[in-house]
């Protein structure tokens, strides 16, 4: 997984943007979505990853990956006032990244951004869950994968 993708924070909403990232200046697609209120949650046996605070507590969000409709689940566990994020890349290929923003809150429980148009099928997916303060990272979870 590169560094590129998970450090910076895409900054366009529900869109597809290329940006240059790394050293070798090359062009990445990005697909930034803003998480939507959701009814429910993932089912079970999906691949999912918290993201904690220093110390491992406490639990600040989750995400979900559920490979039946590309879809990531979003979900801030603190009520904090900053922000979780969902970040993927295909396994070996930090040119198209997805990002899926939670601005909801806590109270939203969880949220969701689908990326069936986007996403190629029969991928590993790696993600991980990013808490953001305004636009500055303040932590970022282990990476999962999955299959898309």
């Amino acid at each position: 997984m590169s560094a590129p993708a998970f450090a910076v924070p895409a900054t366009a909403t529900s869109s597809t943007t290329m940006r240059q990232a790394g050293e070798n200046n090359i062009q990445a697609i990005w697909h930034n979505k803003n998480a939507k209120n959701v009814s429910g949650g993932p089912s079970s046996g999906l691949a999912c990853m918290p993201v904690y605070a220093r110390g491992g507590k406490p639990t600040l969000g989750e995400v979900c990956f559920q490979p039946y409709g590309d879809k990531f689940w979003v979900k801030d566990r603190r009520a904090d006032g900053m922000h979780i994020e969902m970040r993927a890349l295909y396994s070996g290929n930090t040119q198209t990244v997805f990002n899926c923003k939670d601005y909801k809150g806590a109270a939203a429980g969880w949220t969701a951004c689908g990326f069936a148009k986007e996403m190629k099928e029969d991928q590993t997916i790696n993600f991980a869950a990013l808490v953001y303060d305004g636009t500055t990272r303040k932590y970022k979870g282990r990476t999962a994968y999955s299959k898309s």
